[in-house]
């Protein structure tokens, strides 16, 4: 038994911005707002919050485009709900990536190894438990920052924060009150449900006067029906009145009410 074999482009090439991006320009705006400002010497934390499914992922991925055509590069860490994450897994993650995507020279590629070291207990024969809690570790990522934007600005995107460790938490806190004297941009997604019961740390970041918070609203039935149009490539107004009334708005609902429509055009 063999079925049709139909040739799809592969996903990996695909980018942010080859998805409709609707009712969500005011928002992306207040990033770029952001990064113009790093551009200028001054950091800021970009908390976008919302329920899920409700594209905060997508406005991050589409604003670390945006970052890339400005000759801002950015790096990725990921909070993932699993007990199994090590400590400050996701600042790993963020240092290492901007290793990647930066060019540094030698001393501070040692800096940050050093901060990298600190964070991570298989890198250390004495391991990160005697100095996890202590302002010398924090301050060591906070040195690992600043040699790395010494030459620039950089996009740090934290996804799912509401899931981060609390020593993550701890570390990013501490951070708050430093970027504004950093070339620094850290967008970090949250869902509000799990933000409102987590760890008083994230309130305390959110809450930061160097934090600009975005809430992402519903989209509009304007929203939905100029997703509509933008994906079948014509204007199906049945259609997105009848996907709005069953999505409400959510953008991750109405893509899949939408996918049998145009992966069948």
């Amino acid at each position: 038994f063999v079925g049709t074999v139909r040739e799809r482009t592969a996903l990996a090439s695909r980018k942010p911005s080859d998805v409709p991006f609707v009712g969500r320009s005011a928002a992306l705006g207040r990033v770029q707002a952001c990064l113009e400002r790093a551009r200028g010497g001054t950091g800021r934390i970009v908390a976008i919050a919302g329920e899920p499914g409700i594209g905060k992922t997508h406005l991050a991925e589409v604003a670390a485009e945006r970052a890339n055509g400005l000759g801002i590069p950015s790096a990725w860490g990921y909070c993932r709900d699993l007990d199994a994450a090590p400590p400050f897994w996701p600042f790993v993650q963020l240092l290492r990536g901007a290793l990647r995507v930066s060019h540094v020279s030698p001393a501070v590629r040692t800096e940050v190894d050093e901060a990298l070291a600190a964070l991570t207990p298989e890198a250390s024969s004495s391991g990160w438990a005697a100095d996890a809690s202590s302002y010398r570790l924090f301050d060591g990522v906070a040195q690992a920052l600043r040699a790395l934007t010494a030459g620039g600005p950089l996009l740090l995107l934290l996804d799912d924060v509401q899931w981060a460790d609390a020593a993550s938490l701890r570390l990013l806190a501490y951070l708050a009150p430093e970027i504004a004297r950093l070339p620094l941009v850290i967008v970090a997604t949250v869902r509000n449900l799990e933000a409102l019961a987590s760890d008083g740390r994230l309130q305390q970041v959110l809450g930061h006067r160097d934090c600009e918070r975005i809430e992402l609203d519903r989209l509009t039935p304007a929203d939905v029906a100029e997703y509509t149009e933008l994906r079948l490539g014509q204007a199906a107004n049945e259609v997105s009145r009848a996907v709005f009334a069953k999505s409400a708005g959510n953008p991750f609902f109405m893509v899949e009410l939408l996918r049998p429509y145009w992966q069948s055009a």
